[in-house]
């Protein structure tokens, strides 16, 4: 189980390439999201693994740099 926290209403996170490959592999992987985390508000969004390239926009948005 993933579990991440944002501050607003948009279901908008980072995730990262590891977390994305264990939500494809894993049967039993769940991405728990919670949206305005910080208030009394909050809600909890529940998601498979296999629902998560269905469900969301992936975009990479970091890369890993090593010398050559």
């Amino acid at each position: 189980m993933e579990v991440k926290g944002v501050s607003g209403a948009a279901l908008k996170f980072p995730i990262t390439s590891n977390e994305v490959k264990q939500a494809t592999n894993d049967k039993a992987f769940r991405l728990m999201v919670v949206t305005q985390a910080l208030t009394s508000a909050a809600k909890i969004h529940e998601y498979r693994g296999e629902a998560l390239e269905r469900r969301f926009k992936l975009s990479p948005i970091a890369y890993y740099a090593e010398p050559r």
